[in-house]
């Protein structure tokens, strides 16, 4: 096409040539992952969490504590005022007890 003086892009012929089905088509394999779920028993892995709460309440800023066992997907939550070791360790411990009293029931139910 050069020699005949015809300046066309390359991307066009490209264009071309692929909607003429004239270039081949590669298939592209997707990688297939296998993800083997562990069983847990209750409390065994217990995730918590600390998100302030949007918006103040009389001008104060609120801090909420979210414990979630991944296994029964059982969920305690608390609000606290401060967002502070001293806080943290309470909840850790209210966590505890509840938690106690649960897996107890849980156990007694099977």
């Amino acid at each position: 096409m050069k020699k005949e003086g015809v300046l066309i892009h390359e991307r066009t012929i490209g264009k071309i040539l692929k909607k003429e089905g004239l270039v081949r088509k590669y298939r592209v394999r997707k990688i297939k992952y296998k993800y083997i779920k562990a069983e847990r028993k209750a409390g065994e892995l217990v995730e918590i969490d600390v998100k302030y709460v949007p918006g103040r309440i009389v001008g104060k800023r609120y801090y909420q504590y979210t414990a979630i066992d991944t296994a029964s997907k059982w969920r305690h939550l608390a609000v606290y005022d401060e967002q502070t070791n001293f806080h943290s360790i309470l909840f850790l411990k209210e966590v505890i007890k509840i938690f106690k009293l649960i897996i107890f029931l849980f156990i007694q139910v099977r």
